[in-house]
């Protein structure tokens, strides 16, 4: 199966540990976070996004541009990709867990 068809398929492949990992890495905010874990849940549209949290597309778009920065992407696809290998990479590492 390939990166793209798992990231298709709207499972939850992301362990746990990988998220307060990401979030101290990259200085992510709660609200960014979130916003991460549901595109690698699969969710890409801002507008969709929104729904999910209650919040105007445009306010989701800053939070896309912010995450961006701090990540070092330009694409979502591109983010799902870094958080995978992160968790990939965390799994066989486990003093970096924390």
């Amino acid at each position: 199966m390939s990166i793209e068809d798992l990231w298709e398929t709207d499972l939850n492949i992301i362990p746990e540990y990988t998220w307060p990992y990401l979030k101290k890495t990259y200085n992510l905010s709660n609200r960014e976070l979130e916003i991460v874990k549901l595109v690698c849940a699969g969710h890409t549209k801002a507008e969709e996004i929104a729904k999910i949290i209650h919040r105007d597309p445009g306010t989701v778009k800053v939070h896309f541009s912010n995450i961006y920065k701090k990540t070092h992407v330009n694409k979502k696809f591109h983010l799902f990709l870094g958080v995978y290998q992160t968790a990939q990479r965390l799994s066989q590492e486990p003093t970096e867990k924390t």
